[in-house]
């Protein structure tokens, strides 16, 4: 019975979590994953997903809003 203005979506994971926030229309939050896994699908996808995270951070350097930076190794 909620609304998509009174909603949130929190995931950890840019092709799923946050997409289907998005599609949705709903507030999105990327959080870092609590524990990542180590499967090969995973893996792949989250190496694919530094690329978006690196570019939404040159973009948006300036926000005080971004609450979680990707840790360099």
């Amino acid at each position: 019975g909620s609304t998509p203005e009174t909603t949130a979506n929190i995931g950890d994971q840019i092709f799923t979590d946050v997409w289907a926030g998005k599609r949705l229309r709903l507030r999105t939050f990327l959080v870092p994953p609590i524990r990542d896994k180590r499967d090969f699908i995973t893996r792949f996808k989250r190496f694919l997903e530094r690329h978006f995270i690196k570019k939404y951070y040159r973009i948006h350097k300036d926000e005080e809003n971004i609450i979680w930076k990707e840790e360099r190794k």
